[in-house]
């Protein structure tokens, strides 16, 4: 239901200027790659931003067989060891594990189902904060709201649904308004409530029609409880290419999302989020690639919140990476890296999407950083320097870790992957980024020939070829 969802899902290009890749890395556990193919490739991952060694955390089968999100969120607990929570947009149901990084290996436990949704509604989110607790969304038909758990009392829980949690005395409520949106949840190192994608849908029946056809624009708003009023953050309604739109995409709000909210050392708060505006191509040029079709357009914003001051809201141009530059682009679900100190640049990981006519420029994770002293700053946009940025991994790099481990077709499906949500994790003096990983079959495969849902047919050698290289 979230426009970072569709722009994840729908890209299916893979980019072909692509680093060798490595059938297994040293540093996997023996049973890693076994794992990985009885999951085919779907769940939550981790690549070595040093050595660029993938690693499955959890693996997550979707019963469907079609793009499902995985949405996640971490907290340190010290001596090297993680909590994780995720939740398939599918299912609607949150599940927890721990991982534990000890030099070069990496251990986890196996994914429990802890919470599950109600009938007629599903979960959503989720996300830890630094503060103890952990977000997470409620889907029902007339709103979405947003609860927290203590991860003590979550815990203690075996498999329970939201009534019991509840009955049990468990879950704050943030928010349960009806006709409200609250998705993209993120709290960090906020000191109270949540920081949350809000679409206001007072004018539909439902959710499910405020997302297909209300004319509704989202922006970041924080809410402490749910007694205390809402805190608007953004102003989409103010920026030019907001107002030019004509119209957005079927489905997808115009405005902001996936806001990441930081706190740094000083107290001052660093917010980056994505802005989705669209120009006459989304609706009139046919050969627009169809993922901006369905969306529009999308550019990281950046700005910094102090009580009291209005400070403007910088677009975070990544222009200058690509040489010539893409001509379209998505950048998405950003994540900035901690701490953010005095004099330090703002580091961030982002999923790009990035193409000129009728070619993939790039499609997948990437890192930039630019300097925290704004003082040079022109025309609302921080230009970052290409050198700052770097490609972390594609979506073909990934494709091609999975064929070269597992083969190219394991269950007589060849898979589209989705890399989704990439967020920095330190553990000691290694720099990982964590990613949840969706998949879509694409073609049918007999060992040698691909058949394509419109009947077409390629060699197997010649699509791997492609896609991989020689390697």
């Amino acid at each position: 239901m979230n426009r970072f969802t569709l722009a994840v899902l729908l890209a299916g290009g893979f980019s072909c200027d692509l680093a060798e890749s490595e059938s297994e890395s040293e540093s996997e556990s023996e049973s890693e790659p076994s794992l990985m193919c009885e999951f085919q490739g779907e769940g939550i991952f981790v690549v070595d931003l040093d050595g660029g060694d993938i690693a499955l955390l959890a693996g997550y089968r979707n019963p469907e067989a079609r793009l499902n999100h995985i949405k996640f969120g971490f907290l340190e607990q010290g001596g090297g060891t993680f909590d994780f929570v995720f939740v398939p947009d599918l299912e609607g149901n949150l599940y927890q594990f721990s991982v534990t990084f000890d030099g070069e290996s990496i251990s986890a436990t196996p994914a429990e189902m802890k919470l599950e949704g109600a009938e007629g509604s599903l979960l959503n989110g989720p996300t830890y904060c630094d503060r103890g607790q952990i977000g997470f969304g409620e889907i029902t038909s007339t709103s979405v709201g947003l609860k927290t758990i203590d991860p003590k009392d979550l815990d203690s829980l075996s498999t329970s649904s939201i009534a019991q949690a509840e009955d049990a005395g468990f879950l704050t409520t943030i928010q349960s308004d009806d006709d409200q949106i609250s998705a993209d949840l993120n709290c960090r190192n906020v000191p109270d409530g949540l920081v949350y994608t809000g679409v206001d849908c007072a004018d539909n029946a439902t959710v499910n029609d405020c997302i297909s056809q209300g004319s509704e624009m989202s922006a970041i708003h924080h809410k402490g409880s749910e007694e205390a009023p809402a805190t608007r953050l953004t102003r989409p309604e103010e920026d030019p290419r907001i107002i030019a739109s004509p119209g957005r995409a079927a489905g997808v709000s115009l405005g902001d999302a996936d806001p990441d909210l930081l706190v740094a050392s000083d107290g001052s708060r660093h917010l980056m989020f994505e802005r989705v505006f669209t120009t006459s191509e989304t609706f009139d040029d046919p050969v627009l690639a169809p993922e901006f079709q369905y969306t529009g357009f999308s550019t990281l914003m950046y700005t910094r919140l102090e009580d009291g001051a209005v400070n403007p809201e910088l677009e975070v141009d990544l222009s200058g990476w690509l040489n010539p530059p893409a001509e379209h682009s998505l950048v998405l679900v950003p994540h900035m890296k901690a701490p953010i100190d005095e004099g330090d640049t703002i580091e961030f990981t982002a999923f790009g999407v990035l193409k000129s006519r009728n070619e993939d420029r790039y499609t997948g994770i990437l890192t930039a950083r630019f300097d925290r002293d704004l003082s040079q700053v022109e025309g609302r946009r921080i230009v970052v320097d290409p050198s700052d940025v770097e490609g972390v991994l594609s979506f073909g790099e990934f494709a091609c870790h999975v064929w070269d481990t597992c083969g190219l077709s394991s269950d007589g499906n060849v898979y589209l992957y989705g890399l989704a949500a990439p967020k920095f994790l330190t553990a000691g003096e290694r720099d990982y980024i964590v990613f949840s990983v969706t998949k879509e079959p694409i073609a049918n495969s007999d060992g040698e020939t691909l058949t394509f849902a419109n009947g077409t047919t390629q060699a197997a050698d010649e699509f791997r070829r492609n896609i991989c290289g020689s390697h």
